[in-house]
């Protein structure tokens, strides 16, 4: 990092473990894609999964890649709204100076369905 922004309070921080996925090869190729060096391979299996609007609407659940987040949020917010269980709203207890562009999620997050119902029950 430039020492000008080390001066100036920047923090840079580099993700590099993957904990959501359990598939070596499938890690590879997120990473590839994520390094802007997708294989022909890489191409070749993600289209090996590839559904058209028609295939995914006949499917209960999903698994979408998305080049930004905010196509990620649109697409969980249409979800979500979808859901008829009440609806809970959580929101984070930030603690000294933490930027809200470090946060692993939204500083308020709405919960839905059987995830709300286990927290309230304890």
């Amino acid at each position: 990092m430039h020492r000008r922004c080390s001066q100036s309070g920047f923090v840079y921080i580099e993700l590099d473990k993957i904990f959501r996925q359990q598939d070596d090869k499938f890690i590879q190729i997120l990473n590839n894609l994520r390094n802007n060096t997708p294989t022909e391979d890489d191409i070749t299996e993600l289209n090996k999964h590839y559904l058209d609007e028609s295939e995914i609407s006949k499917m209960d659940e999903v698994v979408t890649l998305t080049t930004h987040n905010h196509k990620a949020d649109k697409m969980n917010g249409e979800a979500l709204g979808g859901l008829k269980t009440k609806s809970f709203v959580y929101t984070a207890e930030v603690e000294k100076d933490f930027p809200a562009s470090m946060y692993p999620v939204e500083e308020s997050i709405e919960l839905k369905g059987w995830c709300t119902n286990n927290v309230h029950q304890k």
